[in-house]
């Protein structure tokens, strides 16, 4: 009734497990955004995430967490987020494209750096198709297969929009 209350170190131990618990699942939703809320649905429903993020991220009830903290946290969701895209539409395509990240990580600069060789179509570092010539008319033939996709999933887009 006064507003002081105890809390006893076993139930702040669960609370602080629960509370990294949620940070995880929120992190994942985000860098699973286009598959957690597809088109933008339930309504509000990526924003109430962020928000509640922002809330999990807080050290104390009265201290709010630094933007920068929390930006820096959705940079590196959103980094996951099209690695993760671009591996599941290149494996839909069926070109080769490097596994998604296990761990939370971000992408390295040399990760980076290989998806942008390989989107450009440069030739790829140690690759395993070494001594082994993919022809420019395979290239050619999966570059207009992942057009195909990409015009499809925008015509989706429109339809649903529309």
């Amino acid at each position: 009734p006064d507003g002081i209350g105890t809390v006893t170190v076993e139930e702040k131990e669960r609370f602080e497990e629960i509370k990294e618990r949620l940070r995880v699942l929120l992190e994942n939703q985000i860098t699973h955004f286009r598959y957690c809320f597809p088109f933008g649905r339930p309504e509000g429903a990526l924003k109430a995430t962020l928000s509640l993020l922002e809330r999990v991220l807080m050290k104390d009830i009265v201290t709010p967490v630094p933007q920068e903290e929390v930006k820096t946290v959705i940079r590196k969701c959103l980094e996951q987020a099209a690695l993760v895209n671009y591996s599941r539409l290149s494996e839909y395509a069926k070109i080769e494209a490097p596994p998604p990240p296990p761990g939370p990580p971000p992408p390295s600069q040399m990760q980076t750096s290989m998806l942008y060789q390989r989107l450009k179509g440069m030739p790829r570092p140690k690759s395993k198709n070494v001594g082994r010539l993919i022809t420019p008319a395979k290239k050619l033939e999966d570059t207009i297969r992942l057009a195909e996709l990409v015009i499809e999933v925008l015509q989706q887009n429109e339809e649903h929009h529309a």
